[in-house]
């Protein structure tokens, strides 16, 4: 037998480890990129996909004083109804007066504890008041002093001045102001016209000094009719208030003497005296939370040392920024102020829900904000979503998606995604059909999984922040 020699092979195994990791760096590239498009796809162009447990808060800052440049707002969050919960949920802001600021993560209907300071190079330098509001909220306003250890420097306080009440001809206001401490106040301005509303400023304050400032109402002999409370201030400070209610009494309206005229036949032109208007107490609902179903705002009113309260204003829409009027004040008069929470029950009684605090003011009167923490929590809709694929063209389904509708429900909103949670294909907010269920027509790529959830509101044209948690995914196909 012959024996041959054997050539060594090319290496098998060689060859095919680096095949494999070829494979396998293109596989990875190929993932690298589909999860991009993917996130990218999914951004949602108008809501929140996550929106949907969360609740805003949100407001501006009112800072007085001198704010270093590297200053920062630290707001801190803790909840109010529970005493055993007592993690602070901290997020920080840039210190400017005026700016905003807002807390997401806010279940809706919870109330919280909102505390604030204001740091500079690692120092605490002021801290504000802590301000109690329920989610959702807006337009709540958090207040700074921050006082120098050496003021100096020319600043400027400036502001408004209400007066509520009635102004009799010639009355005058004098703003008033003393450093913080000292006992004697010294006039800032002097005869400025009694007006509803009158501008005030102070050109001489130190900046970085803190002051007390009260708005007087005097007479026309300059007797004292009034005044504000004294305004705690840390200079610069701009767009301040101060609100003066007048104890002036409007006099009272001779009856008129009915003597006897003769009656001429010539006809003379005049022009009619137009109705007098009656005094008015108005102003706005600050509204925190969510409004239950069946439920409206009522203004009651009483006179300043009357034993019972009546109905003033009745049907006030609960919602943020509603305004109200009432018009059977009497001039010169004090009330007391105060405004419910109601919810019609299905016996026709009421019940309160949530009670603003008591305001006293004299009429006529403008610009009152009443506060109202609803303290309501929806729970998310536990009710079947169904997807009805309809006919199929060119690949597109014109589907119908139904899902239930909640007792008490006015308005809806439901979204659709590529991905659970997401709401790139459908993302609308509509108000109830009153049907047992809620539609919407979209439209279904053949053989693509959708992912479904809806929440609810209990007020029409409901925005964002009044919604209920989303309900539990659905996921669904349609395929041929």
């Amino acid at each position: 037998m012959n024996s041959f020699p054997i050539t060594p092979a090319p290496s098998i195994h060689k060859n095919y480890h680096l095949l494999l990791t070829f494979l396998i760096i293109l596989a990875l590239l190929s993932l690298g990129t589909t999860i991009y498009l993917l996130l990218r796809h999914t951004a949602s162009p108008s809501f929140s996909s996550n929106t949907s447990s969360k609740s805003l808060i949100s407001g501006t800052f009112d800072i007085n004083g001198v704010i270093p440049p590297d200053a920062i707002v630290v707001l801190k969050r803790t909840n109010a109804s529970s005493p055993t919960d007592t993690a602070k949920v901290p997020q920080s802001f840039p210190a400017v007066d005026q700016g905003t600021w807002s807390l997401d993560d806010d279940a809706a209907g919870k109330s919280y504890i909102v505390t604030a300071s204001i740091v500079s190079q690692g120092k605490t330098i002021a801290i504000s008041d802590p301000i109690e509001v329920t989610a959702p909220a807006a337009d709540e306003t958090i207040t700074f002093n921050i006082p120098a250890a050496n003021p100096t420097g020319s600043a400027i306080i400036s502001g408004n001045i209400h007066v509520d009440g009635y102004i009799p001809s010639g009355a005058t206001i004098t703003v008033k102001g003393r450093i913080l401490g000292k006992a004697a106040f010294s006039t800032i301005a002097a005869n400025l016209p009694a007006t509803p509303t009158q501008f005030m400023s102070y050109a001489s304050a130190v900046a970085g000094q803190t002051y007390e400032v009260i708005g007087v109402l005097l007479d026309s002999t300059g007797n004292q009719i009034g005044s504000s409370s004294a305004l705690e201030i840390t200079a610069p400070a701009l767009n301040e208030t101060l609100t003066i209610n007048s104890q002036a009494v409007p006099p009272a309206t001779p009856t008129p003497t009915i003597t006897p005229v003769s009656v001429t036949t010539t006809l003379q032109s005049s022009t009619p005296t137009p109705p007098p208007t009656p005094p008015m107490i108005s102003g706005s609902i600050n509204f925190n939370g969510v409004a239950p179903a069946n439920s409206r705002i009522v203004i009651f009113e009483k006179v300043y040392n009357a034993q019972q309260y009546q109905v003033a204003v009745n049907n006030v829409t609960p919602a943020d920024g509603t305004t109200w009027q009432w018009t059977g004040a009497q001039v010169g008069t004090w009330y007391n102020i105060i405004a419910i929470l109601k919810q019609t029950q299905s016996d026709g009684t009421d019940q309160d829900i949530a009670v603003s605090q008591t305001q006293s003011i004299a009429a006529p009167a403008s610009n009152l904000v009443m506060t109202i923490n609803s303290g309501i929590v929806l729970s998310a809709p536990t009710g079947t979503i169904t997807a009805n694929c309809g006919s199929l063209t060119g690949g597109t389904w014109n589907g119908q998606m139904s899902y239930a509708s909640v007792p008490g429900a006015q308005s809806y909103w439901l979204e659709i995604g590529s991905a659970e949670g997401s709401n790139d294909v459908f993302n609308s907010i509509q108000n109830t059909n009153n049907q047992s269920n809620q539609t919407a027509s979209v439209n279904f790529n053949n053989g693509i999984a959708y992912y479904a959830r809806y929440a609810y509101a209990t007020s029409l044209n409901a925005g964002q922040p009044q919604f209920s948690p989303f309900s539990a995914t659905t996921q669904f196909k349609c395929s041929q």
